[in-house]
């Protein structure tokens, strides 16, 4: 691939691929990688720079060939733009030897992918170079770069100045110029530099997603292409009000806003008067902004028509001299004001005096405002609609916690405690976690995923999340069940009352039977009421008992049934808790469709892990939990923190009726004990333990009464039980599949 090629002139017409004829030496491989170490790396970046612009409609007009594999040219006209890696300046600057005239004389520029190392790159970083993309750039990048080199040629060759003349950096003298052509040399190439500063600064806002360093980036640009002392830069808010969202006055020390932390105290500016409601036009800045104008002022001194008054008493209290501004709407695609940029007090950095803005410091700082106003427009639209879902997920969270009391402020509360965990171990320096680090994106993924981890309850019967007793379906049927004996206690009375009325009978006797039959009726219900509760274990013989019960026959309607139909003998026979086996895989059902929920959303690249995290907060370690029984070590981390917070929130909530949050000695026991049987991850319990996070955390939502003391060594020493893994292709099928109770609903 790198043998056959030569260095040519320009001026013949080369496609990639072909030899070029003309003047020069034949480079074949091995001088190429004498150029760069990775030749052919560098080679196959150019060979994906050629398809980019080739095929980028916005270069439709313009010629690109290949006259060298480290050379690219765009022809527009006469003009064209030289793409080559920084090695070419480096090590390979005969390879520019064809094309010096033409850099000379404004008819070439080079955009150099990569920045060289040589220390003299900066004599030439304001004439032949127009801009430095990264070494690989992004085909925005890059037609971006070419674009406006292509524009700066055409300023150079519509400017009235003569040909710059000198090369210096590849070798070539200029003739000698007198003082008036230096003077506008100088104006001419430190245009160039604004634009280059443009083109970097454009660069670097698309790609900045903090709102706070984008407006800092903005306004520190602006004054640094200006020489500025000072500057503001206002944002619009929904109460058509200027707020200061950052402000720099170098000379005076004054930061305040953006990456610096400091408060702005200043009131905001009203748009509009609040007494008449006309446009505000007494102050520069909601001036501009109303008039979507640039307002240049030399001295505010002798402005007329502006009140200056404030800044006037801010210079008297700080010894200073406010003299020129430059203030400039922020106007986005919809032409519609989202803030304001003001400069301050520009300087000659030649002399340091305090000059007026010039027209072409104005050109380019509006064209930055522009810029600037897309990037932050988008940026404002992005952060409204991060808003409008994050309100989304706390609406549908407070719906499921308000859905039923038996789940309290669960939902709130989770994500309280997973992101205290999770923050915890980016902190720690030492043990399992000291490498464990969340980027922006993977907090907001965290974020979302603890906020809609149970968001699957929507779809849960309120009468089985709600189940507080075994026989409750919408309503208790233990009333049905009441009802019955008290049936039965009538029939006895019947019986016994008709028994008194037959000749010779004993009515001591008949006495003494019925209140045993009614004290055995009354003992058999409150067994079942007991048993209703679903306090206590349900042994073998309580189970047996509860059959016989209901098998005694009771009348109803002219119909003999047995005093308990089968369903409430299957409930009631309930070994733990309320929940029938039917009844709980209802429940677990949530989790399943939480996933199911989760994964037909879109969820953008950065958030693709939202259903992983919220669906594994009911997986244990040893592979027994549900809904896909995974083992711990094919788990995530935030997973395994989720577990834990939704257990830890469980045990010690206050806000359910069928029973009281227990202590955090209590708590922590039990959880201790899930620690033994791995069904929690014992290094993050440890650190949840070390930490103090369950005090903290209980500080927060825990009554005093219930903060006791915790023995955190005896839980630090509890050691997990061996874990006998699975082989991989099992453990793979587990992460993909639904265990069978939950795959056919």
């Amino acid at each position: 691939m790198l043998a056959g090629w030569r260095v040519g002139r320009p001026e013949t017409t080369i496609r990639a691929g072909d030899t070029m004829a003309g003047t020069g030496d034949a480079l074949g491989a091995e001088d190429l990688r004498e150029l760069s170490s990775n030749a052919e790396a560098v080679v196959a970046n150019l060979d994906r720079v050629v398809d980019g612009l080739q095929a980028d409609a916005r270069l439709a007009t313009q010629t690109v060939v290949r006259p060298h594999p480290l050379l690219v040219l765009v022809r527009s006209g006469q003009v064209s733009v030289i793409v080559a890696p920084a090695c070419v300046l480096e090590r390979g600057r005969a390879l520019l030897e064809p094309y010096v005239q033409a850099l000379a004389q404004r008819e070439a520029v080079l955009v150099l992918c990569g920045r060289p190392r040589d220390s003299r790159f900066d004599l030439a970083a304001d004439s032949e170079i127009a801009a430095v993309l990264p070494e690989e750039p992004t085909e925005d990048e890059l037609v971006t770069g070419v674009r406006r080199a292509l524009e700066l040629l055409h300023l150079r060759r519509t400017s009235t100045l003569p040909p710059a003349g000198a090369m210096p950096y590849l070798g070539v003298q200029a003739s000698p110029t007198d003082s008036m052509r230096q003077a506008d040399l100088k104006t001419v190439l430190s245009r160039v530099a604004q634009l280059e500063v443009l083109h970097k600064v454009g660069i670097a806002l698309s790609a900045e997603q903090n709102r706070g360093r984008l407006v800092e980036m903005i306004l520190l640009e602006a004054k640094r292409i200006c020489n500025a002392d000072g500057g503001t830069l206002y944002i619009r808010t929904d109460e058509d009000e200027l707020k200061f969202a950052i402000m720099r006055t170098d000379s005076l020390g004054i930061a305040l806003g953006g990456s610096t932390g400091g408060e702005i105290s200043l009131p905001p500016l009203p748009l509009y008067d609040p007494v008449t409601g006309a446009p505000n036009l007494k102050n520069v800045a909601t001036a501009a902004a109303m008039l979507k104008q640039s307002v240049n002022i030399p001295d505010a001194y002798h402005a007329e028509g502006l009140d200056f008054s404030g800044m006037k008493v801010f210079d008297q209290r700080n010894n200073y001299r406010s003299k020129s501004f430059l203030t400039i709407p922020m106007v986005n695609s919809d032409n519609y004001v989202i803030g304001v940029l003001q400069l301050l007090n520009a300087t000659d950095p030649d002399t340091g005096d305090v000059v007026a803005f010039g027209p072409d410091q104005q050109s380019i700082v509006e064209a930055l405002a522009s810029q600037a106003a897309i990037a932050l427009s988008n940026r404002l639209l992005l952060d409204g609609q991060k808003e409008l879902l994050d309100s989304f997920i706390r609406l549908m969270a407070s719906a499921i916690d308000a859905k039923s009391p038996y789940t309290g402020g669960h939902c709130e509360r989770v994500p309280i405690l997973t992101e205290m965990i999770a923050r915890s171990l980016c902190d720690a320096r030492e043990g399992p976690f000291r490498d464990f680090q969340l980027d922006d994106d993977e907090w907001y993924e965290l974020h979302i995923a603890a906020w809609l981890h149970d968001c699957g309850k929507v779809t849960t019967p309120v009468h089985v999340m709600d189940k507080a007793t075994k026989l409750e379906t919408i309503f208790d049927r233990m009333e049905i069940v009441r009802a019955r004996f008290e049936t039965l206690e009538r029939e006895a009375e019947i019986r016994v009352a008709r028994a008194l009325r037959e000749p010779g009978a004993d009515a001591d006797a008949l006495r003494r039977q019925h209140e045993a039959e009614v004290a055995g009726l009354r003992d058999d219900l409150e067994f079942l009421e007991t048993a209703n509760v679903g306090g206590e274990f349900m042994s073998p013989d309580k189970q047996a008992r509860v059959r016989q019960i209901a098998a005694r026959p009771y009348r109803q309607g002219g119909e003999e049934r047995p005093l308990l139909a089968p369903d409430e003998v299957a409930n009631l026979c309930i070994s733990r808790g309320t929940l029938t086996e039917e009844e709980r895989v209802i429940i677990n059902m949530h989790i399943v469709h939480t996933i199911r929920m989760l994964e037909a959303l879109p969820f953008p690249r950065n958030l693709k892990r939202v259903p992983e995290y919220a669906s594994g907060h009911h997986e244990k370690m040893d592979g027994t939990g549900y809904p896909r029984g995974v083992y711990g070590v094919d788990m995530s981390v935030p997973a395994r923190i989720m577990a834990i917070a939704d257990v830890f929130e469980a045990l010690t909530a206050q806000d359910r009726p069928y029973k009281p949050g227990k202590k955090l000695s209590e708590a922590m026991r039990i959880m201790g004990f899930m620690k033994k049987d791995n069904h929690l991850d014992p290094e993050i319990f440890d650190h949840f333990v070390r930490s103090g996070l369950y005090r903290k955390y209980g500080e927060k939502f825990l009554p005093p009464a219930l903060l006791d003391e915790v023995d955190e060594q005896a839980l630090l020493g509890i050691q997990p039980t061996p874990i006998q893994l699975p082989d991989g292709a099992m453990r793979a099928e587990r992460q993909q599949t639904l265990l069978p109770p939950y795959r056919s609903r």
